[in-house]
């Protein structure tokens, strides 16, 4: 009978749990409607900052390879969590009225991390702090950021393609960022310096170290192996388009394409390369090793 009460109290719980977090949600929504709105039609129309649609799957993905803890989380809320909601909201507010957009749109995570600390506490941060970590992310990188990377990367990725197109013997005129080759001018634009790799592509090598047991120096190391690896692999997207629009024209557009979805499939299998390497050099990469017969 007492168990039969107890359990009935459990569930009541729950259901109570379940319900003030919905209302909290969307509560949330509702007050942060503008700048998330903004975040997502930034992610829809501008190709620059399209890695922004994967942060939410990123995320979850994540937190579903963890929810086995969850049961070490639910049921230990704390009040500092209201804290983070209020410094999250006027994060936002102080943001939109003096136009600083990172923190207006940086304000409902650190308000939705509020949410989630009030009702399960400071050990959800903890046990699901690389899903934390990513979310945080869908915060667009200011313009200012990528202007002052892109624009040193801009004129690297022309000077190493113009480089190797010297070493095979192809004739090349480099005058800023635009390479001359028979006669067609190739245009070395923002949108092939390697930004645009680099974002998605440190994403998923993020998400993939965190779903394996790897030790944190391997992780660490493999997300910073992604930008020269990013860098290396829109090199060789450029060589081809390069020669593409000097010598086949009407093929220039269908081979510019074709490297920028090859990308990230192959920075992501040569980083796996440089995994298997650290392995075959018997380098203690992950948390235990596999002990075979």
């Amino acid at each position: 009978m007492r168990d039969s009460s107890s359990k009935n109290l459990s569930l009541r719980f729950q259901k109570t749990d379940a319900l003030l977090t919905a209302i909290s949600l969307a509560v949330w929504l509702l007050a942060f409607w503008s700048p998330l709105r903004d975040i997502f039609l930034q992610a829809f129309s501008r190709v620059d900052q399209g890695y922004i649609l994967l942060v939410p799957l990123v995320t979850a993905y994540l937190a579903f390879l963890r929810r086995s803890r969850w049961r070490m989380v639910v049921g230990g809320g704390n009040f500092v969590g209201v804290i983070l909601v209020i410094i999250g909201f006027v994060t936002s507010t102080y943001g939109f009225d003096r136009d600083h957009i990172v923190l207006w749109h940086a304000g409902p995570l650190i308000a939705l991390l509020g949410i989630l600390v009030s009702l399960l506490g400071f050990r959800f941060v903890s046990v699901f702090f690389p899903a934390i970590l990513a979310a945080f992310t869908v915060v667009p990188v200011p313009g200012v950021i990528r202007q002052y990377l892109s624009q040193p990367m801009q004129s690297m990725a022309t000077n190493v393609t113009s480089s190797i197109l010297d070493l095979f013997g192809v004739p090349v005129i480099r005058i800023g960022n635009v390479l001359h080759i028979q006669d067609q001018a190739v245009a070395v634009g923002e949108a092939c310096n390697g930004m645009r790799l680099m974002l998605p592509l440190a994403l998923v090598i993020y998400a993939f170290v965190f779903a394996i047991p790897l030790k944190s120096w391997t992780r660490l190391l493999l997300i910073l192996a992604s930008v020269p690896v990013a860098i290396f692999c829109n090199t060789l997207r450029l060589v081809p388009t390069a020669l593409a629009y000097g010598y086949f024209p009407s093929w220039a557009t269908f081979v510019h394409d074709l490297g920028g979805w090859l990308m990230i499939p192959l920075a992501i299998w040569i980083l796996l390369l440089l995994l298997r390497l650290a392995v075959w050099i018997d380098l203690p990469v992950g948390r235990w090793r596999l002990v075979g017969a």
